[in-house]
């Protein structure tokens, strides 16, 4: 599980970084199948690209100034797991220093804990906020932002759409 997180959180940040193309899908399941799924509304200024290889899908404000990063993680061998621990847990393999700011936060109504901190690529430092979500004992959603340094009030209302028009089945 953690390298799937870790290899999902490094691929958003080069792709902020690096500016390769994203195909946009709207709107859309993620996953496909299964129980718990994101379902999204990809808005007219962002795109998306799913990461089969690591079981995620990003979205991607143009301009690459900021993305979203979405994920559904099973762990049965960690029924209950504390929030906390699964957010060191990404941020460390992810190279996110976590800023110790934690609040409640939701998805589609469903509580869970947002957690902020700042991650440093080559000579980008960027902003992220990882909201872990309980879907199930064994299950958690992900949705991570990832931003380069200040927004401005555009840019903000863009993203704060954005993560507005992403639910959570069941």
């Amino acid at each position: 599980m953690q390298r799937t997180l870790t290899a999902a959180f490094l691929v958003l940040a080069c792709l902020l970084t690096d500016g390769r193309p994203a195909v946009s899908q709207s709107p859309m399941r993620f996953p496909a199948t299964g129980p718990h799924a994101f379902l999204i509304t990809v808005q007219p200024d962002w795109t998306t690209n799913e990461d089969k290889q690591h079981n995620g899908m990003r979205l991607f404000a143009d301009g690459r100034w900021g993305g979203i990063s979405l994920s559904i993680v099973t762990d049965p061998n960690n029924p209950g797991r504390p929030l906390l621990g699964l957010a060191q847990e990404i941020s460390e393999a992810a190279n996110v220093k976590l800023s110790g700011k934690e609040e409640p936060a939701a998805i589609s109504g469903k509580p869970g804990t947002a957690f902020y901190g700042i991650m440093t690529i080559k000579d980008n430092t960027l902003d992220t906020r990882i909201l872990i979500v309980p879907v199930a004992s064994d299950t958690w959603a992900s949705l991570s932002t990832i931003t380069k340094g200040s927004l401005t009030p555009a840019q903000q209302q863009s993203l704060s759409r954005a993560v507005s028009n992403i639910a959570l089945t069941q």
